[in-house]
């Protein structure tokens, strides 16, 4: 049928490739699909596309030696995950599943599952008993064979589930560990963690968001930040909103920097807070793998030219060196507290490939708050 097609795809931290698909639509799952173990439909896939194209299926997939199912299955049970992620931190999986006429849900597995999980559909919506209508032999409801959700809603919150992220960046440390979700209808925003299996501190975020609208998906940057996508089918365009943080940035970006020999300016940011309890990381980006690295900081900021560029903060006083890691990358952590305070701070990057041999980032003020 047109609709439940699911469609998302993700790596997971084992670095194979999920992929997430609907029962086949209409409603109610009519060839019950999504307990049919040899339909693709209604599941979560793992292949490897690692070694060959398209994909092989790897050796150690749940179901490999089952005649009753297909290879590629990871997990079944699925009426449309409209959205599933890996914790980007410890791998556990979170699949938002969109219900049928009364209940949205959200499974979660630990990153140390082999896979091989029913979660219920179409026998089940969420906690309740729906249909065994075509399927062969299957489990009862609520059968200790079937996941139960991690947390489900009725159709008074909201009549579509998408899912999210969970919170990974450094902006908002408060937040790290949460995990965000959504409902497409009602446009409302939760959250919750999860501490040993079980969610804890669930909390709605519509309000503190200053959120309305349709969600169709969420997103997250390489840093770990969390964006929400707006859908508007009446206005014709769409948007893409990202979470930020109340207070103030850790760090102003002044600008300068000079070219190394890749093309590209040194990228020097950081996210976080500088108030007392608190911590902002740094991060230095687009530098020649294994470079020497040298933060200059002073308490001024005095733009000077210097070996074809400019370094802002002078008279310097201190450096601290650093080497770039194989991705030439540098991160470090500050901790916040005894301001009001600024600073600024560069990089200087030895890059035999740059004019005069060296480049620099762009320059940041750092403030410091009490």
């Amino acid at each position: 049928f047109s609709n439940h097609n699911g469609g998302h795809i993700a790596f997971g931290k084992d670095g194979f490739l999920y992929l997430g698909l609907g029962d086949g639509g209409s409603g109610g799952d009519p060839f019950c699909n999504a307990q049919n173990g040899q339909s693709l439909l209604g599941k979560l896939l793992r292949v490897d596309i690692n070694t060959n194209l398209p994909f092989v299926i790897p050796p150690s997939n749940p179901f490999v030696r089952n005649a009753k199912f297909r290879n590629e299955i990871w997990a079944y049970g699925l009426r449309n995950p409209w959205r599933f992620t890996f914790d980007r931190e410890n791998g556990d999986l979170y699949i938002a599943d969109v219900g049928q006429n009364a209940i949205e849900e959200i499974n979660y597995r630990a990153v140390t599952s082999k896979g091989g999980e029913n979660y219920g559909w179409k026998i089940m919506e969420g906690s309740q008993c729906f249909s065994t209508s075509r399927c062969t032999a299957p489990p009862s409801c609520r059968s200790a064979s079937l996941i139960n959700p991690i947390h489900e809603y009725t159709h008074r919150d909201g009549r579509s589930i998408t899912g999210g992220y969970v919170y990974r960046g450094c902006a908002i440390p408060d937040l790290r560990g949460t995990y965000f979700f959504a409902d497409y209808s009602s446009g409302r925003i939760w959250s919750f963690r999860v501490q040993n299996s079980a969610k804890t501190a669930f909390k709605e975020r519509t309000s503190e968001l200053a959120w309305s609208g349709r969600i169709s998906s969420f997103g997250e940057d390489a840093c770990g930040e969390i964006y929400i996508c707006k859908y508007s089918s009446s206005t014709g365009f769409s948007e893409v909103h990202k979470i930020v943080a109340r207070t103030a940035a850790p760090a102003v970006d002044l600008g300068f920097g000079k070219k190394g020999g890749n093309g590209k300016i040194p990228q020097f940011n950081a996210c976080g807070l500088l108030t007392s309890g608190n911590s902002a990381e740094f991060r230095l980006f687009d530098v020649p793998p294994q470079s020497l690295s040298i933060l200059v900081i002073s308490n001024q900021s005095n733009p000077t030219k210097i070996a074809g560029g400019t370094l802002v903060p002078v008279p310097l006083q201190f450096l601290i060196h650093f080497v770039a890691d194989k991705n030439g990358k540098v991160n470090f952590t500050v901790p916040g507290g005894g301001g009001p305070l600024s600073m600024f701070g560069q990089y200087a990057v030895f890059d035999p490939k740059a004019s005069h041999g060296i480049s620099f980032s762009n320059a940041l003020r750092i403030d410091f708050q009490r």
